[in-house]
């Protein structure tokens, strides 16, 4: 009976994919064009507009996936004039959009000619993706570098190197990243009969494209299918080099990428609107109620199988899991050269949220004291608030100083309907520099610390520092991929290690570098390891970006005994610093 089951599912599931997969694909491509700035605004532009497109609106809601009656965030518009590749961009410079934020948004497009379309997509707000605003004044950022790195200089052979081979490893074990070697080439070759032609065609128009890629060397097969001049590069780490570089440009609509091409089906130029690849979604021509009880089937059938496994399920639920015990809901920023922002999403009940928090002060306690006469510290920074803003409470600070190497201790404060507000939580942190940001937290914050570092590199290094940049972004996109349906990626490792007594924050941070550093001594651990923390059969520790938490695997896989594994692995999902897990 499970079988049959699985079978029926697996062959309803193969009826709806590709369109749902089309779909999908639409929202991926929509979302390159969302740019949400740290600490507010948000702005969508598009790439290209295509000449049958009048108009576009678009419907933004922030974290209001529990509302019964949800109002827009952002309710804009936009009229499209003139020509074929015209631009457009919708700015809102208020909106603050924090990591962790749900963001929903609903797009229709309506055309000159055809039945408007429409797209709703949902994605949660990854912080590394965010970028900074523009500065009202350039200021340098050479003060926040501590003396310690000042003359530690990257090795750009080496740093390319170890992202290439991370890049190829994952292609290679991740079925999720499967994918040719293979591109599209448009253009007009019908009288060209002979491989060699083809091929002579093929290099000399990407060379006029992309002059910087020795295209002699690259490409090596060409042919046609269904119409269409296909050929394939050396490896699939340059097939994805050459869409990253495309990307943005007139050339992406001349170069695309063979393992998503399924458009044998129609031809509809008329409609065909490059913003979001719209053609992708009308690849499967499927009635609506044929989906529907589709749909419906597939429900019915999935919950059948979910009764079957049910007993198996509770046998074995949590017995392979563990859980690190991180702080998740209080969100604390710390800008450079002054600034503080803090936030905690809305809970249903809450009526205010606060904080205190003490630099470099004793440990603050919030059961009653032994020593009944001790004074305690007051505050550096008390703030709190009633108004809830985009589904959560935010805090801000334009004037308080937090420095690197601080010892931070903070209180959250709570009050629900109808009752007094109080102290829910103490917890501490130290500040590394990996935890600043370089930007003011007014709205004119700045990562100016990538621009001072290249300015003074030759002309080669330079070149170097691109491609890494290059490499950076698909090594992203390759872990998306792989992790897509994983809603609780950190960037956290686990490091088999014991202290010979409990630590507190600074001291645990400081022994952890210490320990890091004699492993792996090639990264820099000041700007990469952001805070260490006690978890069950070693010690944690988050890293600055994703990128440092793949680097940090690959490079550990050669040390003995394998002293660096990813917690990932390990952990369920924990809500201790969420406020209603401490009531």
């Amino acid at each position: 009976m499970k079988q049959l089951i699985t079978l029926i599912t697996t062959l309803l599931l193969a009826t709806v994919s590709v369109s749902s997969d089309a779909y999908e694909n639409a929202c991926k491509q929509f979302n390159g064009q969302i740019q949400i700035f740290r600490p507010q605004g948000l702005k969508i532009a598009a790439k290209h507009v295509s000449r049958n497109l009048l108009s576009i609106e678009v419907e933004v809601y922030i974290n209001q996936e529990q509302r019964s009656n949800p109002t827009c965030d952002i309710c804009a518009n936009a009229t499209v004039t003139g020509g074929r590749r015209k631009r457009f961009q919708i700015y809102h410079p208020s909106i603050v959009v924090l990591p962790g934020d749900r963001f929903q948004y609903t797009v229709t497009k309506r055309y000159r000619n055809g039945p408007p379309r429409q797209l709703s997509c949902e994605f949660r707000v990854n912080g590394e993706r965010m970028l900074f605003s523009r500065p009202t004044q350039t200021r340098s950022c050479e003060e926040n570098i501590s003396t310690k790195n000042k003359g530690r200089q990257l090795n750009y052979i080496a740093e390319k190197r170890l992202l290439e081979e991370t890049i190829n490893e994952m292609l290679s074990s991740c079925e999720a990243a499967d994918t040719t070697s293979m591109l599209i080439l448009s253009g007009d070759y019908a009288d060209m009969e002979l491989t060699n032609e083809l091929k002579s065609f093929i290099i000399n128009r990407l060379r006029s494209h992309l002059p910087s890629v020795d295209w002699h060397g690259e490409v090596e097969d060409v042919y046609r299918t269904n119409g269409r001049l296909v050929f394939t590069v050396k490896t699939t780490l340059m097939k994805l080099k050459v869409l990253h570089l495309v990307r943005g440009t007139a050339v992406e609509a001349i170069v695309t990428d063979y393992d998503k091409q399924d458009r044998t089906t129609y031809d509809h130029e008329d409609y065909f609107d490059e913003d979001y690849g719209e053609p992708e979604i009308r690849t499967v021509k499927m009635s609506g109620k044929i989906r529907l009880l589709a749909t419906i089937a597939l429900m019915w059938l999935v919950a059948a199988s979910c009764l079957l496994e049910s007993v198996d399920a509770r046998k074995s639920r949590g017995s392979s899991k563990r859980s690190s015990r991180r702080p998740k809901g209080v969100n604390i920023e710390i800008y450079h050269p002054k600034g503080v922002m803090v936030w905690y999403p809305y809970r249903s009940g809450m009526e205010l949220f606060g904080i205190e928090i003490f630099i470099n002060k004793a440990n603050q306690q919030t059961g009653d004291s032994s020593e009944e006469d001790s004074t305690p510290p007051v505050c550096d920074i008390c703030l709190n608030t009633t108004e809830v803003s985009y589904g959560k409470f935010i805090l801000r600070s334009e004037n308080a100083v937090i420095r690197n190497r601080d010892h931070v201790y903070y209180n959250a404060i709570v009050k629900k309907a109808n009752g007094k507000a109080y102290i829910s939580r103490s917890n501490e942190f130290y500040v590394s520099e990996s935890r600043i940001l370089l930007g003011d937290v007014t709205g004119t914050a700045s990562a100016c610390g990538g621009n001072t570092a290249v300015a003074n590199l030759s002309d080669n290094d330079k070149r170097l520092a691109n491609e890494i940049k290059l490499l950076e972004e698909i090594l992203l996109e390759v872990n998306d991929q792989c992790h897509a349906g994983e809603q609780n990626r950190t960037k956290q490792l686990l490091l088999s290690a014991e202290t010979p007594t409990r630590y507190d924050a600074k001291q645990l941070y400081q022994y952890v570098e210490e320990q890091l550093a004699q492993k792996l001594p090639t990264i820099d651990w000041n700007r990469t390891l952001v805070e260490a923390f006690y978890a069950t059969d070693g010690i944690g520790f988050e890293v600055a970006t994703t990128i440092d938490k793949l680097k940090v695997l690959k490079l550990a896989k050669a040390l003995p005994q394998q002293p660096i594994t990813d917690l990932d692995s390990f952990q369920t999902e924990d809500m201790t610093n969420d406020i209603d897990s401490w009531m």
